[in-house]
């Protein structure tokens, strides 16, 4: 108990680029991490995990938000289903979280289509079903996520394929792209790659380069403008970023 992840991450964590090792990182995220795939922190936090049983794991975790007078406010409720069999990896993960949607924190109003909650009580659903094969010479994942903001009305879905490839014990090569579409207002796609040279098995030497386009309107009405997470507003409908550095594991 006490500060972590949801069981949503832990479950879906495995099929997305930004949650990978190797990935293309934080441009990656789906926009404003609305769905709450990527590695949201909780307080509070309760989980349960089951002894593999043929490979099943059961998991469920609940993070109270701790506000006088609700149990709900502020809460995180969730549930998944993960099976490992040799080199395949399925995951199925649900959350429902009461107060702010995630792509309210991590996107400016021009490049948001989601919408504000508006209530503290309003709740979020969120879920998805993902999976990888290892192939050996290459790893692929897929992840489809869906979330429904009641607060606003508006219902996003994304569509996530990737692949990394190891040409020698040092040079490993990735390549992810995602598509989010929010029904009626507007559409975002990512393609991002990157490349690691491991100096040894904790320090790497990497580069990334991500882009993307959007299409549509804010949830103002007004016309959208790209915007990856940690980075500020484009002034148009694309965005490209590239980013290099040493990265040490401990």
């Amino acid at each position: 108990m006490g500060r972590d992840t949801s069981v949503l991450d832990d479950t879906l964590g495995p099929y997305t680029a930004s949650m990978l090792v190797y990935g293309p990182g934080y441009p990656s995220i789906h926009p404003g991490n609305y769905d709450h795939v990527f590695g949201t922190q909780y307080n509070s936090v309760t989980k349960y995990v089951s002894s593999p049983i043929g490979g099943v794991t059961f998991r469920l975790s609940a993070a109270l938000g701790g506000q006088p007078g609700s149990i709900v406010q502020s809460s995180s409720f969730d549930g998944g289903i993960s099976y490992v069999a040799g080199p395949l990896s399925l995951g199925l993960g649900a959350q429902r979280e009461y107060g702010v949607n995630g792509g309210d924190v991590l996107l400016q109003p021009q490049a948001n289509p989601f919408g504000l909650s508006g209530n503290p009580l309003s709740h979020q659903d969120s879920y998805g079903f993902g999976g990888s094969y290892d192939f050996g010479f290459l790893f692929a994942h897929a992840l489809i996520t869906q979330a429904h903001i009641y607060g606003s009305g508006s219902i996003g879905r994304t569509y996530e394929v990737g692949m990394k490839s190891k040409f020698s014990p040092f040079l490993i090569f990735g390549l992810n792209y995602n598509r989010t579409l929010v029904r009626k207002k507007a559409g975002m796609g990512i393609i991002s790659a990157s490349a690691d040279y491991y100096l040894s098995k904790t320090t790497d030497l990497y580069f990334l380069v991500a882009h993307e386009d959007v299409t549509g309107t804010s949830a103002s009405g007004a016309p959208m403008v790209a915007q990856m997470v940690i980075f500020s507003p484009s002034s148009g409908r694309s965005q490209t970023a590239v980013h290099m550095g040493v990265r040490h594991l401990f």
